[in-house]
C-alpha cells in the first residue's frame, strides 16, 4: 500500500513539474508586448515557435534571389521586398493608394539618396503592420515619389526584431 501511494505521489510530482516547465518554457500560446529599441511604440506577438522563448517568422527566398513577403498593413495585404540596405520602410505609390494614405495630399518633401540618385518621399504612419504573428503599431514610413516597383521593408522595421539571420534560402526573424 505504501509503495502504491509513493508511486502516485511521484507521478503527480513529475506531471506537475512537466506542466510548470512547459508553461514557463513558453510552449503554451501566450501574448508578449515588446518595445522598439528607442521608441515607445508597441509591438505585439502571439504564439510560440519553441525557440527558447523567442517567436520567429521564416521567409523563403523568392524569385530573383530576394526575400519577398506579404504584410498586412492597416488590414490590407501589401507585398514587400525585405531590404537591409534601406534605412526606412518605403511604399510605392500604388500601395500607398491601396492603403489610402494621405488622402491625395501627400507632401513629397523628404529627400532620399538611392543608387538611382536623389528622389523625394512623403512621410506617413502605418497604424497596424502584421507579418505572420508579429504585430507593430504606428510604424513611421515613407511613400516614394518616383517609380518604385515594389515596396521595401527597411531597417526601420527590421530593427524591431530581437534578431534576423539568413540561412541559405531563408530569412529567420526572431522577437
Amino acid at each position: 500500500m505504501l509503495g502504491w501511494a509513493l508511486r502516485c505521489l511521484c507521478v503527480t510530482l513529475v506531471v506537475g513539474a512537466t506542466f510548470v516547465g512547459l508553461h514557463e518554457g513558453g510552449v503554451f500560446e501566450r501574448a508578449l508586448t515588446l518595445k522598439g529599441p528607442s521608441d515607445d511604440r508597441q509591438v505585439e506577438a502571439a504564439g510560440d515557435q519553441g525557440g527558447g522563448g523567442l517567436l520567429e517568422e521564416v521567409i523563403a527566398l523568392g524569385r530573383g534571389g530576394h526575400f519577398i513577403t506579404e504584410v498586412m498593413v492597416n488590414g490590407m495585404p501589401v507585398t514587400f521586398l525585405i531590404d537591409t540596405g534601406a534605412s526606412h520602410t518605403i511604399l510605392n505609390k500604388r500601395d500607398a493608394e491601396l492603403l489610402r494614405l494621405g488622402g491625395g495630399s501627400l507632401r513629397y518633401t523628404v529627400p532620399f539618396e538611392s543608387a538611382n540618385g536623389t528622389t523625394y518621399a512623403a512621410p506617413v504612419t502605418l497604424r497596424d503592420v502584421r507579418l505572420g504573428q508579429f504585430q507593430l503599431y504606428d510604424l513611421d514610413a515613407f511613400v516614394n515619389q518616383g517609380d518604385l516597383g515594389i515596396s521595401l521593408l527597411g531597417m526601420s522595421f527590421l530593427r524591431r526584431f530581437e534578431s534576423y539571420e539568413f540561412h541559405r534560402d531563408r530569412l529567420v526573424l526572431r522577437w
